[in-house]
């Protein structure tokens, strides 16, 4: 991850030395076949985001990793004032900022029962950490007390080159992708050192039964066995990944490298893979030899990017993700990546006659990552402090109804049949796009045990909307009357705001979730 003072020199370059090094693809597809992509701003405050993602829990949270030291919730359409994790500021453990911080968050398969999570951040020393955080009995905010730190990795020498970013691979184990260490041409030459943690995806087991180990290394890594490599590694040849991720439906693995000075290049593994790919750093930028270092990997095996392009108003690439939605079918299959410092984003795919990629959107964003939500719609991260969603609606065209709870109370009486209790509040909704809403739009009302819907959730209530104008709020009173006997203290009443069918589905990706607990 490389900001702008290295894109406004990479520009100047460019203009100084009359040379307009273009976008190479692969494969170009021909015009027509692409998706129109735009960007709708999701109203929020934050600062410096650089990681977005979901716990996988059924609670449609998306999480938004700050690069000073926060994680943040965004849920129902709004920002959780609390952080869900705080360990930055004066005292806290994350040394912030240019390429360090904390840099993402990666939650178990299981979540929803295991209420832990890790995180990859800078310490103050410069090291890159990999730690385990657990979460208190409220299920929004993490216990900054609870760290346990599982790997420590020496980088104190240069601040650039950290990697960053954390998943759960299809196999359960969580997948590290780090930086080469940093300074120019990996002057140590980290990425091809096969003892060095540097420079490389590492693949390590975190899900082991407790007391085993701090961590185990999985039977089928390629290097297990072997003396010579670190036994972590899964594969090698990085200069700095910015962003990996894992196609969930096909479990194929796409990494966005950034390049030293003149190229970026998507590295791709296939879900086949039995691992130990060498992508060629510092032997090679992009498809091309790199600063006479080309030799030292004479006999080695590299693997090619499947796409690069060239430095001009780019200067450093950010990895992205597969689409695997079901709100925009031709967007499928697609893998949306970008560039940091121009703003723009391509999409890749594999093709009969190959990968072809095509430049989709320009904008004026420092894009410093891509995000995936439970029902796998798509966010776009910009570093200046926005998170966008990505889709096939112009912005002047869209409807985005949120909602929040103004009240919410419970009142009981006792009768001779028994306790008779009432659940009433007050719940908002506002519609944030610019169209109005269908007059189909409702809000249905969930008694829930817990923090997610289930199939076993009774429905209190439906409400309809009808159409709520541009900027415009609507206010519902909802009132309910249990059954003799029921209580709803300790439960929530969960609001599903649906805009454009006439059939509530808890599952659809167009619903918007607000909870409401009970006192």
């Amino acid at each position: 991850m490389q900001f702008h003072a290295i894109c406004t020199l990479a520009f100047f370059w460019t203009l100084m030395s009359s040379v307009l090094v273009a976008y190479v693809p692969l494969a170009l597809a021909q015009e027509g076949t692409w998706p129109q992509i735009f960007l709708i701003p999701i109203p929020n405050n934050l600062s410096s985001p650089v990681h977005v993602t979901h716990a996988g829990d059924g609670s449609r949270r998306l999480f938004v990793v700050e690069q000073e030291g926060q994680i943040r919730i965004r849920r129902a359409g709004a920002l959780l004032d609390t952080p869900f994790l705080d360990i930055g500021g004066p005292g806290g453990r994350v040394l912030c900022c240019s390429e360090r911080g904390l840099l993402s968050v990666a939650f178990p398969p299981g979540y929803a029962a295991k209420q832990y999570f890790y995180i990859y951040y800078t310490n103050r020393a410069g090291n890159i950490v990999v730690a385990r955080y657990h979460v208190t009995p409220n299920p929004d905010v993490a216990d900054p007390n609870s760290e346990e730190i599982l790997l420590t990795i020496d980088h104190p020498t240069y601040g650039n080159h950290n990697g960053g970013q954390l998943a759960f691979g299809p196999d359960g184990y969580l997948y590290i992708g780090t930086g080469d260490g940093g300074g120019s041409g990996d002057p140590q030459n980290n990425a091809q050192n096969p003892r060095s943690l540097l420079g490389k995806i590492l693949r390590i087991d975190v899900e082991s039964p407790p007391g085993t180990a701090v961590y185990g290394i999985p039977e089928s890594n390629p290097y297990k066995h072997n003396p010579d490599y670190a036994p972590e590694v899964w594969a090698l040849g990085l200069r700095n990944p910015w962003r990996f991720s894992f196609d969930r439906l096909t479990g194929d693995l796409y990494v966005g490298d950034v390049g030293q000075g003149a190229y970026e290049e998507i590295d791709f593994q296939p879900a086949s893979s039995v691992g130990g790919e060498n992508y060629g750093w510092r032997c090679q930028e992009g498809f091309h030899d790199y600063a006479g270092h080309a030799s030292e990997c004479n006999g080695k095996t590299l693997t090619p990017p499947v796409a690069e392009y060239g430095h001009g108003a780019e200067c450093s690439i950010t990895g992205g993700i597969v689409y695997r939605g079901a709100r925009y079918g031709n967007l499928r299959g697609v893998y949306f990546y970008g560039d940091y410092c121009s703003g723009r984003i391509w999409g890749l795919r594999h093709s009969d006659v190959g990968w072809e990629s095509h430049l989709l959107l320009e904008s004026s964003l420092n894009i410093s990552s891509f995000g995936e939500d439970e029902a796998g719609e798509l966010y776009v991260a910009d570093h200046n402090g926005a998170v966008y969603k990505l889709t096939t609606t112009p912005p002047s065209t869209d409807v985005d109804l949120t909602g929040a709870w103004n009240s919410l109370q419970q009142t009981c009486r006792a009768s001779t049949e028994g306790v008779q209790c009432r659940v009433a509040g007050v719940f908002l909704v506002q519609n944030q796009g610019a169209q109005r809403s269908a007059q189909s739009a409702f809000v249905t009302f969930y008694l829930s045990t817990d923090a997610a819907l289930s199939a076993d959730d009774s429905v209190l209530q439906r409400r309809f909307l009808g159409r709520v104008s541009a900027g415009r709020t609507r206010r519902l009173l909802f009132r309910k009357l249990l059954p003799i006997g029921g209580a709803a203290s300790g439960r929530y009443v969960i609001a599903v705001i649906d805009t454009d069918d006439d059939v509530p589905e808890m599952v659809e990706n167009n619903n918007t979730v607000v909870l409401g607990p009970v006192p």
